[in-house]
């Protein structure tokens, strides 16, 4: 399981002339189809957390980026409270 704040809607973001393609997701798209042939399983995804998408898109728009690492620090912290790095 995946979790990611553009859910599996990101997964073919990558790729291109799918209605949702964006450039620069190559690497991801291709990650993605990789696991699941390397598995030979589907990427399941968690559903986005619409309150964790607010703080991780304010966080991106204040630090110029990064808010996919930002989702996943805080669903870290909601979903598993006692992990430590």
């Amino acid at each position: 399981m995946i979790s990611d704040w553009g859910g599996k809607k990101n997964k073919t973001a990558g790729i291109l002339g799918n209605k949702n393609y964006q450039a620069g997701w190559e690497q991801y798209s291709d990650l993605m189809i990789k696991l699941e042939e390397k598995y030979n399983r589907p990427v399941q995804y968690y559903a986005v957390n619409r309150n964790l998408y607010k703080i991780s898109n304010k966080l991106n728009t204040q630090r110029g980026g990064g808010g996919c690492s930002y989702y996943i620090y805080e669903w870290v912290k909601v979903y598993y409270p006692n992990y430590k790095s």
